[in-house]
């Protein structure tokens, strides 16, 4: 698999990852988009845990690979790796959450963990500032990033204070990181970069 190939992952991760939220959801009776979380899909004794995970784990080898597009790109381009490491850590930590659904203890320690990878757009904002390509990716990624830490917020907020936001709304809630970094970042980053690999390639090997 080439390498423009593999950051195309970054645009098939929240395809996947919707059309499983709600062709699975579909399948647990009474099931609230508004008021639960994702996991309760695909929760111990679910009727949907088996193909949850499967669908769970398959994301987290689509981050992978896009992990690993990334991890490329930015050696082809003298870039700095470390936004394609905490993707990939994202990754990891995706696989462990599959493996141990809910209400397994080790669950919630992954998801916890995820919140390290969740600052991939900051250390992309932060360590490809200064090239002229990629001012617009820059500014992208910091105001995505500053999305995923509202989002972060919000999120764990209940484990503080439960007066930011009524409870029966945290499906939401959980929803909002999802579609900061799923659903814009990843497939944003993947196809800009995707689209720049043609150009930096062609520039740097001049005819």
């Amino acid at each position: 698999m080439n390498n423009r190939t593999l950051l195309l992952f970054g645009i098939a991760i929240p395809v996947l990852f919707t059309t499983a939220i709600l062709g699975l959801a579909a399948l647990v009776p009474g099931y609230s988009h508004i008021a639960q979380t994702v996991s309760e899909i695909g929760k111990h004794g679910s009727p949907a845990e088996s193909q949850w995970k499967i669908a769970d784990l398959t994301v987290a080898l689509f981050f992978l690979l896009f992990y690993l597009g990334l991890y490329r790109f930015s050696r082809a381009n003298s870039l700095s790796v470390m936004p394609a490491y905490l993707v990939g850590f994202f990754g990891l930590m995706s696989v462990g959450i599959s493996v141990f659904e809910s209400p397994h203890p080790l669950h919630n320690v992954f998801g916890l963990l995820m919140t390290v990878g969740y600052m991939a757009p900051l250390a992309l904002a932060w360590s490809w500032r200064g090239r002229d390509w990629a001012k617009s990716l820059v500014r992208f990624s910091f105001v995505t990033w500053v999305l995923v830490m509202v989002a972060i917020f919000l999120n764990l907020s209940p484990l503080f204070t439960r007066d930011l936001f009524p409870l029966e709304y945290y499906g939401l809630v959980q929803r909002s990181l999802f579609l900061a970094f799923y659903g814009i970042w990843c497939p944003v980053v993947g196809l800009i970069l995707y689209r720049a690999s043609t150009h930096l390639v062609a520039a740097s090997n001049p005819t």
